[in-house]
């Protein structure tokens, strides 16, 4: 969990804040949903983001859609901010 608080440090500190502000603009979201976003964040490849949560690879292509559908739906001052992070290569 150490390793975690570094992640998100690291995440925060390359995106002026895009993770703190995610978690604070979808509180309702699962904890693994938090987490994919984080390393979605961070450029982790969908095979380590599958390694990282202990999920099949299909498991992880299938919450990154419902994730980019829930977030879609944010009024979010950030949303298409949290969008890119799926369609942009860091």
């Amino acid at each position: 969990t150490n390793m975690l608080n570094e992640h998100i440090a690291c995440a925060d500190s390359c995106t002026d804040g895009l993770y703190s502000d995610f978690i604070k603009d979808m509180p309702t979201l699962k904890r693994e949903d938090h987490l994919l976003f984080l390393y979605q964040t961070m450029g982790f490849s969908p095979r380590s983001i599958a390694l990282f949560l202990n999920k099949n690879l299909d498991v992880v292509y299938n919450r990154k859609s419902r994730l980019k559908a829930k977030i879609k739906k944010s009024l979010s001052s950030r949303r298409d901010e949290y969008l890119s992070v799926f369609y942009h290569v860091h």
